[in-house]
């Protein structure tokens, strides 16, 4: 009886096996697709600096033409791109991507949005020299004048540059999440997005304006290790420094 009773808990268990191996498949397969959205975010860092790029230099001057995009709504500079770079087919998302877009900011609201810019450029250009305004850590522009100024002149100055910074501000949040929805990315993505064109932004600054170091300590550390933030050794996470045209040590502003 116990030999048969051991036989039937052996069969029942062999006859389980064959769910297990699914369940085994499944967890492998899920391992797999963690893999691929981690692998497709990757890949997506390197085409955003490309939007970013694009954007900033039309914003600026440094191009004539505005961002184009394929009817795919990718950037047409990466289509040309020559071997040794990722394809496009590398950006498009799998199926195995399921991210919800952050917002429905569409081409024709990231075009104005752009030209917008390009229209306020000089003389947000004009403000950066003259130090009331910076370039914040998060891609965003603003005002340097105190909140506690007590002169008259001042307290209608700041607001004034409060309403600039206001528009240009949802100008860039507008182009910013365009460019999530374009990678379906979810809401998580728009602080990556904020970063990598605080960076563009970041490098195109002329000698003498403001900008904000990173103000987390792995993306300090990152801005550290370039050919800016090498000249700024005592510089701080967080601090506002001055962009600087030969290395030399400058204090944050207080």
């Amino acid at each position: 009886m116990v030999i048969h009773r051991i036989s039937i808990l052996i069969g029942a268990l062999l006859a389980g096996l064959p769910a297990l191996g699914g369940c085994v498949f499944r967890t492998e397969h899920k391992v797999e697709t963690v893999h691929k959205i981690d692998a497709h975010i990757v890949l997506d860092i390197r085409q955003i600096r490309e939007d970013a790029a694009q954007v900033e230099d039309y914003v600026r001057g440094r191009s004539e033409e505005a961002p184009q995009l394929n009817e795919n709504g990718q950037p047409i500079s990466l289509v040309n791109q020559g071997p040794g770079l990722y394809r496009l087919a590398a950006y498009q998302p799998g199926p195995v991507v399921r991210f919800q877009a952050v917002a429905q900011a569409t081409s024709d609201e990231e075009a104005r949005a752009i030209d917008a810019r390009k229209e306020r450029a000089r003389t947000i250009e004009r403000l950066l020299a003259e130090g009331v305004v910076g370039e914040n850590e998060k891609g965003y522009l603003e005002v340097l004048i105190s909140a506690d100024a007590r002169e008259e002149e001042q307290r209608r100055r700041r607001a004034e540059l409060s309403e600039l910074a206001r528009a240009e501000n949802r100008d860039r949040r507008t182009i910013y999440l365009a460019v999530a929805k374009r990678q379906n990315l979810d809401e998580k993505s728009l602080p990556a997005i904020e970063r990598i064109f605080a960076e563009q932004i970041r490098d195109r600054l002329q000698p003498g304006q403001k900008f904000q170091a990173p103000k987390d300590r792995k993306f300090f550390e990152d801005f550290q290790k370039t050919e800016l933030g090498r000249l700024y050794p005592n510089a701080r996470p967080g601090d506002w420094l001055v962009k600087q045209r030969t290395a030399r040590r400058d204090q944050p502003r207080t």
